[in-house]
């Protein structure tokens, strides 16, 4: 909450915002004009979840635009382009220009999908061009901008009745969940590995920056509680390594249980997975995509839920496609969760066979019903607006 403010006072400082008319008749007649700002309108894994969201807006009530920072455009990029009506490149725009862009397409709900991440244009939400901003996607965080109305999430992460106090803006809840996945390929799936080893392999492969030694020491008690058992982890090559190694052997794990892997082209990715038994989350900024995909290859994901919503992510999605059963309540549950599916081979193999079926049934790949969900929210942010306005006879108080 300290850092936000800082943010907030020292970069955003003291930008004037722009003013909004109350909203008008028209706005019942008229598609509310849903504006989507992102540098990651690309072969990134944001792009991942927001496309399947372009591609099903309704088109009767809804007109999209796009405003894209992305400075190295490819193919997925054009299909975003494509599933947009309105396609704007702010890249050599500056803040204040790309905000009168927004601001003259007379954009209802203008959408974040940055938050503080490389390549964000918070500036331009500095400057309220829209009279309603939220930020989606992008962190289970804030933007620390009091020009950004609401974010979203779901009644898992969110819990109803609690909010975290550095949080600007207003939490408004999706019905069951704030992803709408799509996987990136669909290679077989093989059985799980400890068939033909006969021996646990764990595995992370979250961004290393996602783990610190309390992971590590966690993942460390539950290798040792599982004899022979292994784990295989993405490290960047080098003193990132060197250090995990070493970390791991003070805590008892020799050098042939670590198995330390550098990316992979995107084509073999998912099939990595095909390589392990369990998948282990980070804390306390868990995974998001890489628990999507892990279950997508129907690789089971062990975690556990905790007081914030980046530590409660993984409940969420696990919820979601009806396997609650691995997700601990704390640290010492998430380590007995696992070492008890280690030694299961009977539930390790039926997971393996129903896992993606289950992601595929869910909220979480229905992406025509996820986004009229979503639309919801819209038309009840807009709605309130609207509410506020006739009421008090002016546009609505902005935060």
């Amino acid at each position: 909450a300290g850092a936000h403010a800082v943010w907030r006072r020292h970069i955003v400082g003291t930008i004037p915002v722009m003013s909004h008319p109350k909203p008008g008749h028209t706005h019942g007649t008229r598609r509310l004009r849903v504006g989507y700002m992102s540098p990651d309108f690309r072969d990134h894994v944001m792009a991942r979840f927001i496309l399947p969201i372009l591609e099903n807006h309704d088109r009767r009530h809804f007109e999209v635009f796009c405003y894209s920072n992305v400075t190295a455009t490819d193919e997925v990029t054009a299909r975003c382009r494509n599933a947009a009506d309105h396609w704007s490149d702010i890249t050599g725009l500056s803040d204040q220009q790309a905000a009168r862009l927004v601001h003259d397409a007379q954009i209802d709900i203008l959408v974040d999908l940055a938050m503080h991440s490389s390549g964000n244009r918070l500036g331009v939400f500095a400057r309220k061009p829209a009279p309603i901003q939220i930020t989606y996607l992008s962190n289970v965080s804030t933007t620390g901008l009091r020009t950004v109305n609401y974010r979203i999430g779901d009644p898992i992460l969110d819990p109803p009745g609690w909010k975290d106090p550095s949080y600007t803006e207003e939490t408004l809840r999706m019905p069951h969940t704030t992803l709408c996945y799509t996987p990136p390929g669909e290679p077989e799936i093989a059985a799980s590995p400890f068939f033909a080893t006969g021996r646990i392999t764990f595995g992370n492969f979250n961004n290393f920056c996602k783990v610190n030694e309390a992971v590590l020491g966690l993942w460390a008690r539950i290798i040792i509680a599982v004899p022979e058992s292994r784990l295989m982890m993405l490290v960047p090559k080098g003193r990132a390594q060197i250090q995990t190694r070493r970390f791991m052997e003070s805590h008892g794990i020799v050098a042939e249980r670590l198995l330390l892997v550098e990316r992979v082209p995107k084509e073999e990715y998912l099939s990595v997975y095909n390589q392990i038994d369990i998948a282990l989350d980070p804390f306390p900024y868990q995974g998001s995509t890489t628990t999507c995909d892990a279950l997508w290859m129907s690789c089971p994901v062990v975690t556990f839920a905790g007081d914030r919503g980046v530590e409660r992510v993984g409940k969420s999605i696990l919820g979601n496609i009806g396997h609650p059963e691995l997700v601990g309540r704390n640290l010492d549950e998430y380590a007995e969760i696992a070492i008890r599916l280690a030694n299961n081979p009977t539930q390790l193999a039926d997971l393996r066979m129903s896992l993606r079926q289950a992601l595929k049934a869910s909220s979480l790949m229905d992406a025509a019903g996820f986004t009229s969900d979503l639309e919801n929210l819209y038309r009840d942010m807009w709605h309130r607006r609207s509410h506020v306005s006739a009421r008090c006879g002016k546009p609505a108080p902005e935060k």
